[in-house]
């Protein structure tokens, strides 16, 4: 999935890509990545965000850890579309990170 630098202007034309069965996108911890999927089908679609390096991460408040080697889910409406702010949900972008189940849906990330 390609990005767009978006900090710097007013408007900026997404020319989004169309999704496969499977896509990568290249994560950047140090940035501000917004990742935009839009549905132009009829039916909810369900996208996965994976890296392949996410396992299991403590969380303080419980004892123990939380699972995240199987991704984030991600429901993207029919006729709609999703905002994902990539920083938020890091602990699933550890590795080669992969966006599954999103044959012929739409996505841009736009950075800044």
């Amino acid at each position: 999935i390609t990005s767009v630098l978006g900090s710097t202007q007013a408007a900026i034309t997404l020319s989004m890509v169309t999704l496969t069965a499977s896509d990568t996108l290249t994560y950047k911890p140090l940035g501000n990545q917004k990742l935009f999927i839009y549905n132009p089908t009829a039916s909810p679609v369900v996208v996965t965000i994976d890296g392949n390096g996410g396992t299991t991460l403590p969380v303080t408040g419980i004892g123990g850890t939380i699972d995240v080697s199987a991704g984030k889910a991600i429901t993207v409406p029919a006729n709609d579309g999703v905002y994902v702010v990539l920083k938020v949900i890091d602990a699933y972008l550890k590795g080669t990170v992969a966006v599954t189940g999103g044959t012929g849906l739409k996505a841009k990330i736009v950075e800044g």
